[in-house]
């Protein structure tokens, strides 16, 4: 799955937050978080 189509450009600190999502899901993937479900996950990364 590919992020890329789906990120637009968004000011400075959106990026960020796209960017720790990566991550998070990154770790998700790597087994080192409990698997969430998306709307879970989207949920948590508004509230940041």
């Amino acid at each position: 799955m590919s992020t890329k189509e789906i990120v637009k450009p968004t000011p400075e600190s959106q990026n960020n937050h796209v960017m720790n999502a990566l991550k998070e899901v990154k770790l998700i993937q790597a087994g080192k978080l409990p698997k969430k479900s998306a709307r879970d996950f989207l949920k948590e990364s508004r509230q940041r």
